[in-house]
């Protein structure tokens, strides 16, 4: 587990995507406690070391096996109503899979402020599902696995109440500053409304 603890009166979880805590989730981390969070980052992994970028479909298929979104959300839910009497505000942010992981813990558990989704494409398997906070959608428009406006416009049919839905012109994983997809525009542009939401 990776964690920032400070004593602060917020807190951040910090859900990764399928590689495990990699130097992307180090830097992520580091960025967000630089905001004024505590900051938890659990491994999900049954393994301490994470894949790098050129085992994508290995990773992939090893956290479907070993973790799965359903386990993984366990997981994150178990930590929050652990630490939630401590905090005065508690944010998700999920990359991926722990977006989709993020997604649905917005859907189960009403101690959450906001719930924040980078690209989280598996998200379509659980729209139906009612978020009980905030959540912010950032979304790529370029995805190898499905059409990203459909998906957007059935997130639209829905009309959630507490849901902002942003499309950017870039790759899935353009947040990922030591990724070959990294968008520095669209980057910048999450980390302006992210400080923005935490110390609002």
């Amino acid at each position: 587990m990776l964690t920032y603890i400070k004593n602060r009166k917020k807190l951040v979880i910090l859900v990764h995507e399928i590689y495990g805590i990699n130097q992307h989730i180090h830097t992520f981390a580091q960025l967000l406690e630089k905001l004024g969070a505590d900051v938890i980052c659990p491994n999900l992994l049954p393994t301490n070391e994470p894949f790098n970028e050129l085992q994508g479909e290995e990773a992939y298929h090893y956290f479907m096996e070993q973790v799965g979104f359903e386990k993984g959300s366990a997981t994150i839910n178990k930590i929050i109503n652990q630490v939630h009497k401590r905090y005065d505000e508690i944010y998700l942010v999920g990359f991926s899979v722990g977006a989709t992981i993020a997604w649905l813990c917005s859907t189960q558990n009403a101690f959450l402020k906001r719930t924040i989704c980078f690209y989280g494409s598996r998200i379509r398997d659980y729209y139906q599902l009612n978020p009980q906070c905030p959540v912010t959608l950032f979304l790529s428009s370029i995805e190898k696995s499905f059409n990203v406006h459909d998906f957007v416009a059935k997130l639209s049919e829905r009309k959630y109440d507490n849901v902002d839905i942003q499309l950017f012109k870039a790759k899935h994983g353009f947040a990922n500053s030591y990724s070959r997809s990294f968008n520095k525009c669209a980057y910048h542009e999450t980390l302006t409304q992210i400080e923005s939401m935490i110390q609002k």
